[in-house]
């Protein structure tokens, strides 16, 4: 028997990295049963309804951080949606990650008198995506315009969808610009790529978060990140994860 693998997950909520303050999470796509039951079964019957994605992250609490900080941001965030992505091996790129868009459901901070304070976020599917499973395309902090790695994720039928999430984290510079697409190609090596999703820019003010999905039929199978800086000294981490799903 295959031992158990251990977690060690790393999470990006929005245009933030949740793990270091994190020591827990849970992810749920379960599926709402619709009674089928007509008069001649002697069986309840059922068929697949609406998915119900929902997520709980716990963790501690830092209540001295500042205005921008993971705190602040989390508590403006009530009732908003943002892309969520989770890498659930080490989070490098190329390994299993799910992502999907959650509505900011809740947020609970305290504990017993003497321990660490606790904080817990939960959501609820924010959007028609539910979890999704898919890999990492790119995860790393970079300072100039960057290719990733082509990763074989597969093609699309006519009945599928690419679905992306993309989280800019701590950009700096000088007046900095980040340009994010997502190219397709029939090989490794990227020899005629075709620009497929464009995310719209993002600076050292607006970076944050966005979530876009393409269509198919493409044939291509073959897909990679490519992040294009400019402005003086550049310089922030990019989170990038796909998934191709058929609903």
């Amino acid at each position: 028997m295959a031992s158990q693998p251990i977690l060690l997950q790393k999470v990006w909520a929005g245009n933030f990295a949740l793990g270091g303050q994190l020591n827990s999470l849970d992810l749920d796509n379960s599926v709402e049963p619709v009674d089928d039951t007509v008069l001649s079964d002697v069986v309840s019957k059922f068929r697949p309804g609406r998915f119900n994605p929902s997520m709980s992250l716990s963790g501690f609490w830092d209540p001295d951080q500042g205005d921008g900080s993971i705190d602040d941001e989390i508590f403006t965030a009530l009732q908003t949606v943002v892309p969520v992505t989770v890498g659930v091996q080490a989070g490098a790129d190329g390994e299993a990650a799910y992502l999907s868009k959650m509505l900011v459901s809740g947020r609970q901070v305290g504990g017993s008198h003497g321990q660490a304070a606790s904080l817990t976020i939960a959501g609820v599917g924010g959007d028609d995506f539910p979890w999704c499973r898919g890999k990492l395309l790119h995860q790393a902090q970079i300072t100039t315009t960057t290719s990733g790695t082509a990763r074989q994720l597969g093609a699309l039928t006519a009945t599928q969808r690419l679905v992306v999430s993309l989280h800019v984290i701590n950009p700096t510079g000088t007046a900095p610009t980040f340009d994010v697409t997502i190219e397709s190609d029939d090989n490794s090596a990227m020899t005629t790529p075709v620009t497929r999703l464009t995310f719209t820019q993002e600076t050292d003010i607006t970076a944050g978060y966005q979530f876009l999905t393409v269509a198919g039929p493409i044939t291509d199978d073959w897909w990679r990140v490519v992040a294009t800086l400019a402005g003086g000294s550049p310089d922030a981490t990019i989170v990038v994860a796909a998934s191709i799903i058929s609903y």
